[in-house]
């Protein structure tokens, strides 16, 4: 769903972002970073600096074929000696199960988690 123009941004912006600082890539940052490359990728994003958004959507964007999708962006972390992945965002800490956080995921809110 992500070409690879999009990707190589996101991976751009990321390297510059832990140039600069040592600090997570996370909430509001995660966002801008998306959206900064869906544009610098040729695509649009409605994403604006207010901590403002709409439950599961933080931002809709459009790139290529793909139209007006609804995006939650989604920060964690994986921890390499235990192989796990946490996600973070309170919508989905509630949830302490695989199979919950998946059922909760599924529900079509949003078009796509980033």
């Amino acid at each position: 769903m992500l070409n690879k123009k999009l990707i190589r941004e996101i991976e751009k912006l990321i390297i510059v972002h832990h140039h600069s600082y040592e600090t997570p890539i996370k909430g509001v940052l995660w966002e801008e970073i998306l959206a900064k490359a869906v544009i610098k990728s040729g695509g649009t994003s409605d994403w604006k600096p207010d901590d403002s958004h709409s439950v599961g959507k933080d931002q809709s964007c459009s790139w290529g074929a793909i139209e007006n999708t609804r995006i939650s962006n989604k920060s964690g972390y994986y921890t390499i000696s235990s192989g796990r992945l946490k996600i973070s965002g309170s919508r989905t800490t509630s949830h302490t199960t695989l199979e919950e956080k998946i059922k909760h995921l599924s529900n079509k809110n949003e078009d796509l988690y980033l």
